[in-house]
């Protein structure tokens, strides 16, 4: 990172709505001043050689000390201006707990100045992004005059939901987990949303350390859109659960629930806003399944599955099996009728969506992960008996997951963040979003402040000229050329890889006459379990790639 400490430039780089320069550098100076001070004194008592890391017990009480100030009850959060000019003092404890709990490739034998090459440390557009996020080095005060919700306010001069851009892999992760510490300190539950399980567990777990020393790991909350959902579902009963109840028991109706308040207002902090507007978040619908299992069940769909070539709905309700379902769920008969219906549905048009059989289960791929909990209708009962029967899924693996699929209800992802009192994120791509994206993010979600972080990198040397970089060739030239281009990079001894947007386009070229006198140089990977529809060639006389 050639920028990363660089206060003149990430500050005359940066752009956004109201953005008070002069204010942001002064704050960051204050802020590096105390941050220094803190590492230098803790370093100081530190023996790296007979401690693992340093006694933290004294900053963290001063942390938590400095909250000590804000106003708060159940239902308001007063973040006013002296609880604001005591941010930057905040995350320099903060930044300093967590730099002291890495100290893992920390070298006392280098001296002070030398080891903090091996400290990780903030660097400085991460902390001013926190700033902006957290309502400093705006040019006006925005008072937040209405909310969705009436029951969970952050009364504010300053705080009000805003974004900021930072690069990918410039620390979108650190500026996450920081903001949620401090809101975390002054009594509010955070939601850290992304759209990667993978990934958010992995935050989580970077930064489980700080939460714990800091007492608030109960309050953050790290998990994709799927879990958001499920959390609000489930914050007064398990819906599940409830409905489950209901039908196994064959009652009419779902116990009434006592509900309580919620006891602290919640703050949603989104990773790549980007994903969360796409057609599969902010148009889709979110629907929790519950599987109805029972002996009577089994036996309906066993009958389904042996005889699937011959079977109608009238000639499955003559049937015993069906008949001992309608006897033992006797309110719930209209749930079978179109139960099988569905089933049927499936049965013909199965395979209908893509799958991995991983630890004895069906599972998915969804975004960058492996989601072991995603049911895809019936398609996902009839990919067990399918595997079972190839002997891929083991028979206790088929009795625990296939049943009777009960819909709970259909949620719209786009209405979960109002039930939030704050809103901000992280995201890489906020200056390219389209027009009406960023007209949803204003009108719906009362995001009004945008921050652009310069990268620490420096400036980007690319310049994309789509007369140059993209071509459009005839289909009967389309593997000549990409042959071209590998005999291009191969002679300018460059490693090149070759995106195919499906396996069969892929082994199509593979498989092709221009490839044919240098197949035995081409290695090709077919990414299944993380992008289903990508392959990817690999030329390996000047790179490996495992």
């Amino acid at each position: 990172m050639q920028k990363q400490d660089d206060l003149d430039y990430v500050i005359g780089a940066s752009e956004g709505d109201d953005l008070a320069k002069d204010v942001v550098c002064s704050r960051y100076k204050s802020f590096r001043r105390t941050y220094d001070d803190l590492i230098s004194k803790n370093l100081g008592s530190f023996n790296s050689k007979t401690q693992t890391e340093p006694n933290l017990e004294v900053l963290i009480a001063q942390t938590k000390f400095l909250i000590g100030k804000v106003v708060r009850n159940t239902n308001v959060i007063t973040w006013d201006h002296s609880f604001r000019d005591k941010i930057p003092e905040l995350l320099a404890h903060i930044f300093a707990i967590w730099t002291l709990k890495n100290t893992q490739h920390y070298n006392n034998s280098r001296g002070i100045d030398e080891s903090r090459a091996y400290l990780l440390m903030p660097h400085v557009a991460q902390v001013i992004a926190i700033f902006r996020i957290l309502g400093i080095g705006y040019d006006k005060n925005v008072t937040i005059k209405k909310h969705r919700i009436h029951f969970s306010i952050i009364k504010s001069n300053d705080l009000i939901n805003n974004l900021v851009q930072i690069g990918t892999g410039e620390g979108k992760s650190v500026v996450m987990a920081i903001t949620a510490c401090v809101f975390a300190l002054v009594g509010v539950d955070v939601n850290c949303s992304c759209y990667s399980e993978y990934l958010s567990m992995r935050d989580k777990n970077d930064f489980a350390p700080v939460f714990r020393a800091l007492g608030i790991e109960e309050r953050i909350e790290y998990g994709t859109f799927n879990k958001l959902c499920e959390s609000f579902l489930n914050e007064q009963c398990n819906i599940r659960e409830k409905v489950h109840d209901m039908i196994i028991n064959n009652k009419n109706s779902i116990d009434v629930v006592k509900t309580t308040g919620r006891v602290r207002p919640k703050v949603l902090l989104i990773d790549e806003v980007d994903v969360f507007l796409s057609e599969k978040y902010y148009g889709g619908l979110y629907t929790p399944s519950v599987y109805l299992k029972d002996t009577t069940i089994k036996n309906l769909i066993d009958s389904l599955w042996e005889n699937r070539n011959l079977r109608t709905l009238n000639t499955d309700k003559a049937l015993p099996v069906y008949q001992a379902c309608a006897s033992r769920f006797s309110n719930w008969t209209f749930l079978f009728d179109g139960a099988i219906k569905d089933m049927l549905t499936a049965l013909k048009s199965f395979p209908s969506s893509a799958y991995l059989v991983q630890n004895d289960k069906i599972v998915y791929v969804e975004g960058e992960s492996v989601a072991e909990n995603v049911v895809r209708g019936y398609d996902t009962v009839w990919a067990y008996y399918y595997e079972n029967q190839k002997g891929f899924i083991s028979q206790e693996s088929l009795e625990k997951n296939v049943g009777i699929i009960i819909s709970c209800g259909t949620f719209s992802y786009a209405e979960m963040p109002h039930e939030f009192a704050y809103i901000a994120g992280v995201t890489g791509t906020l200056k390219t979003l389209a027009k009406p994206e960023k007209d949803i993010l204003e009108n719906v979600y009362e995001i009004h402040k945008n921050t652009y972080m310069p990268s620490v990198f420096g400036k980007s040397n690319r310049n994309y000229n789509s007369n140059n970089d993209v071509e459009a060739v005839k289909k009967s030239e389309y593997f000549m050329r990409i042959r071209g281009e590998i005999d291009t990079m191969c002679n300018a001894k460059r490693a090149i890889l070759i995106f195919f947007e499906s396996e069969e386009k892929l082994m199509a070229f593979y498989n092709s006459e221009e490839l044919s006198s240098i197949k035995l140089n081409a290695n090709f990977y077919a990414f299944k379990r993380v992008f289903p529809k990508v392959g990817l060639f690999g030329f390996e006389r000047w790179f490996s790639l495992l």
